[in-house]
Parts: C-alpha cells; structure tokens; sequence
C-alpha cells in the first residue's frame, strides 16, 4: 500500500486522489483511522493543486469520512464550506455527483453534530441535484453512485441517527435500493432502516432489514456493535414469545445466543 501511494503520489494528477480516497476507506475499515486521516489529506492537497472542483469534493468527502464522530461539528463546516465553493462550477455532470454527495456527507454529520436544521438544509439541496441529474447506471463520477435512491438513503441515515425513528422508517419504506450498486452504502441503508424500526418495536421487519444488512455485507455487519446490540434487545424481547426462525438464523449468524442475552 505504501509503495503504490508512493508511486501514485511521484505521478500526481486524480490518480492519486482517487486511489487515497480508496485506501483511506480500507485503512479505515482494517482499524487504523489515523493513517486514515493522514492519506485522505494527501489526497485533499493533491486535488487543490489540481484546482479541479470535482476532484475537491471527492478528496474532501473522503477527509469527513476519515474524521471521528467527536469532530462531527467540524465535518459539518468543512463540508458546506468546500460545497459552497464548488457552486460555480456545478455546470459538469462530474462537479455535481460530488457536489451532491458532499451535501448529504455533511448532512450526516450535523445529524451526529445534533444540528438537524442544518442537515436537513443540505439534504434539501442534495435532493434538489439528485431530482436533476437522475440516477446513474455506471456509478457516475468517483462511484459515488449519487442520485435520487442515494439521497434517500442518506435521508434514512440522518434521520436514524437524529433519532427520529418515524421518519426513518417512512422514508426508508419508499426505497428499493436496487440502483445504488455499493455495498457499502446499501449496507448502512439497510441497518439504519433496522435500528428505525427496532426502536419502533417492529422486531419482524427490524430483523428482515437486519438479515438483508448481512446478505449485502456480511463482515461488516457481524462486526457492527449497533447491529449486535439492537438484535441482542430483539431476542430478549421475544422471550416473552416463541423465537422465530428467522430471528434465529439471524442471530447465530451474527455469533448471538439468542437463549443467553
């Protein structure tokens, strides 16, 4: 990794943006979020070199990415600062892919931030460009797959994580996911919609959406303390009742006892 970063970096040009924006992704994912961070501000200073908005956007979406849930009100300024001054450029289909993905980014994280005005704005105006541009068939710039089911999707995760668990569900039961072809998106999808709905006590459709969550992405749903806890508290509340077989397939799955919790 360090030697291709290395070589990628001699070479300059959105090579090498592209490539840090995916090895951020999976130093992050392997458990190292400083060496995360530090690669995506690599990429960050490459693309302003560039002096290429899209290339901005895509470097920026991935320093919010590498930045911890304690930073979220900061994310949430560096995101509408870089979208604000992408807004001249917004006449390339390319510029506003990532103009558009940046605003739900930001919406995410002044969602984490508690700032729901704020993220409800940039959700707005992320729908308002996906409407616009449509939905892609080949991912569109930086596979960001933006358009009107992934600014859907994000709409679930804000409203998830702003604990609005009506408003997640209602959303969330007006998607098919189908069109966004990231397992790494449609997995955060699909284990929002379940935590929506476990709060709202729909343990059926919670596990449903639980068991979709696992067959997009099983790793990364087996390793998600959320998804853990929230199927714990399922299988503790269906002791009062018969455990379903579906809630037990689920569970020894994710390596649950659903006789113990």
């Amino acid at each position: 990794m360090a030697d291709l970063l290395r070589d990628a970096f001699y070479f300059g040009g959105p090579e090498f943006v592209e490539l840090t924006f995916n090895a951020r992704f999976l130093v992050k994912g392997v458990g190292f979020p400083d060496l995360a961070s530090g690669i995506a501000d690599a990429g960050l200073r490459c693309a302003r070199n560039l002096e290429l908005s899209e290339w901005i956007g895509l470097a920026e979406i991935s320093r919010l990415n590498a930045m911890p849930p304690e930073n979220a009100a900061l994310a949430g300024r560096l995101a509408s600062r870089t979208a604000a001054a992408m807004q001249p450029f917004l006449g390339a289909t390319a510029v506003r892919q990532a103009y558009g993905n940046l605003l739900c980014r930001g919406a995410i994280a002044n969602a984490v931030a508690g700032q729901a005005g704020t993220a409800a704005d940039l959700l707005d105006e992320a729908y308002s460009e996906a409407r616009s541009l449509g939905e892609t068939e080949d991912g569109g710039f930086g596979l960001l797959w933006f358009g009107p089911t992934s600014a859907a999707i994000w709409h679930v995760s804000v409203a998830s994580e702003l604990g609005d668990s009506d408003a997640a569900i209602r959303v969330a039961r007006t998607v098919d996911p189908r069109p966004v072809r990231a397992p790494n998106r449609v997995v955060y999808f699909w284990t929002d919609y379940g935590h929506a709905l476990t709060a709202a006590g729909n343990d059926a459709e919670a596990v449903r959406a639980f068991s979709a969550a696992e067959m997009v992405d099983p790793q990364r749903t087996r390793m998600d303390p959320l998804v853990l806890d929230s199927v714990a508290a399922i299988a503790r509340r269906a002791h009062r009742k018969a455990l379903d077989s579906r809630l037990l397939t689920l569970s020894n799955s994710l390596g649950i006892d659903p006789h113990a919790v």
